[in-house]
């Protein structure tokens, strides 16, 4: 399975990856957070919804929680030397981390990979990243996704039949609040639970650097 920053693909922690690297490639050189996340929010590349602009519950800042996710990125691409570790708030690539950005982004415009399958992607990213990309499917396989993805960080692959949601849920809360809230009781978490658990204390310096 193709990975970023060792993180599977299509993993809601690989979508802000890609954003972070997109970013990080279109501006060159090296840049602060704000910087960074301005760029994002600038051309509307991350799809925000209401739940995003809440800080995370055990946050010991007001910061938005998909600008925490954003820092999250950044801490695994540091760690996969895809990022350089430099002090507190300058984010920079590494030439490795350009490199396989350039890749994953050839194979979505290839194909190999599809971008309708990234739900925290705006329709205006997945049109930068493939020009081709065709909104009319899109639109449909939205429709799809919201039954088949129990939440932000799930997947549509369950590990048994009980955990799937009922269709009443996404009718009434297609995106519900705890959804971005990183947890250990779902399998598929698994880029969700040691590693990140282990600096959500020190919430406020990571998301910081």
């Amino acid at each position: 399975m193709t990975s970023i920053a060792t993180v599977p693909i299509e993993n809601p922690r690989a979508q802000c990856i890609v954003m972070l690297f997109a970013a990080l490639h279109e501006m060159g050189g090296c840049h602060s957070k704000q910087e960074t996340i301005s760029y994002i929010r600038e051309h509307h590349w991350f799809d925000i919804r209401d739940e995003d602009r809440k800080p995370y519950p055990s946050a010991t800042t007001s910061e938005p929680r998909w600008h925490t996710l954003i820092a999250w990125g950044r801490k695994d691409a540091v760690l996969a030397e895809l990022m350089f570790d430099h002090p507190p708030d300058q984010w920079e690539l590494t030439r490795r981390g350009i490199e396989e950005f350039r890749s994953v982004r050839a194979q979505y415009q290839s194909g190999a990979l599809e971008a309708r399958r990234s739900y925290l992607w705006s329709l205006a990213f997945k049109q930068w990243l493939v020009p081709s990309f065709d909104l009319r499917i899109a639109t449909g396989h939205a429709r799809r996704i919201r039954i088949a993805t129990f939440s932000r960080f799930g997947t549509a692959t369950f590990a048994r039949e009980s955990d799937r949601p009922s269709l009443k849920t996404f009718s009434s809360n297609p995106r519900p609040n705890q959804s971005l809230q990183p947890t250990t009781d779902r399998r598929e978490n698994f880029h969700m639970t040691a590693s990140t658990l282990n600096f959500i204390a020190p919430l406020a310096s990571v998301s910081g650097g």
